[in-house]
């Protein structure tokens, strides 16, 4: 599968709300790609693997998880609406902390759009 078809698949997984197998479909690139691409998949798989984090209520490691999708993931990519994506990471991430501190759970809404 190439990288526009391995980034595509994900992103449908993503937003069905199957962040596990998001999550394993980007991490196949991820293993062979380099330079931004790599980058790109680094934080997206962070960032489905911190919605995995939330489904399994652990907040504290969906936190840490979003962390450090925003510090990865580039905020512009030519196939990906990475700028909106990142932005409701960062929407969701006082939340999140929240949660971990004892607060009321958080229900998540995000989506991945294509450019």
């Amino acid at each position: 599968m190439s990288t526009a078809e391995t980034l595509e698949r994900g992103r449908q997984l993503f937003n069905e709300g199957k962040f596990f197998e998001a999550h394993e479909a980007w991490e196949t690139a991820w293993r062979v790609e380099q330079g931004v691409d790599r980058l790109v998949f680094q934080g997206l798989i962070m960032a489905a693997a911190a919605f995995v984090k939330v489904g399994r209520s652990e907040p504290r490691g969906a936190v840490k998880l979003v962390e450090s999708s925003l510090r990865v993931t580039p905020a512009m990519d030519e196939r990906l609406a990475l700028e909106p994506f990142r932005d409701r990471l960062a929407e969701l991430l006082p939340l999140l902390r929240v949660w971990a501190e004892g607060g009321a759970e958080v229900t998540i809404s995000i989506r991945l759009d294509r450019r």
